[in-house]
């Protein structure tokens, strides 16, 4: 990596950045939800403190307290709280096939297959924690997502390391001279 002076840190470090965000967020949202402050329904999400508005809940709130066939939230809340997960896990593993580069090294396709996995586990996140934080990291990983392949495409047809632009331009220079 310091012969083509590339940080091997520098995918890293803007996740790293947003830890502290979606730790600080997550904590709001909780504090918010306790004090019954996010009520408020917000696209088809009936409350951005829903369905689980306190840690200690889980999924209870799916599981639990069942009357006739009909979960405790009813059939409307359930399902519009259900939609974020299955919207976050599809984005999630269409992120994942587009940003993750293919490989024919095993070690390397052994681990692309463990991330196959993550989608998953973020959709069970979601599930346990208040829904504006779902919200937020479907809108993160959408713009996340759209942004990388946006300078992906820009810089498609730029070299990044010197060696390649002089071969480039030897190469041309001999066709150009034929």
């Amino acid at each position: 990596y310091q012969d083509n002076q590339v940080n091997p840190l520098a995918g890293c470090l803007p996740a790293l950045a947003q830890i502290p965000i979606f730790i600080g967020l997550y904590r709001s949202l909780l504090a918010l939800a306790k004090d019954d402050k996010l009520t408020e329904p917000f696209l088809w999400i009936p409350s951005l403190e829903g369905p689980s508005a306190d840690y200690t809940q889980g999924i209870t709130w799916l599981t639990d307290g069942w009357s006739n066939g009909a979960p405790p939230l009813g059939w409307h809340d359930t399902l519009a709280y259900l939609v974020l997960p299955v919207v976050l896990v599809a984005s999630q593993y269409v992120s994942t096939s587009i940003l993750t580069p293919k490989s024919d090294d095993p070690a390397q396709q052994q681990s692309q297959a463990i991330l196959k996995f993550l989608p998953l586990m973020i959709g069970w996140f979601s599930l346990n924690v208040p829904s504006g934080l779902g919200l937020y990291w479907l809108v993160n990983n959408v713009i996340t997502t759209t942004t990388t392949v946006l300078i992906r495409n820009s810089v498609r047809g730029t070299h990044f390391f010197p060696h390649q632009r002089a071969r480039t331009h030897t190469h041309a220079h001999r066709t150009h001279t034929r």
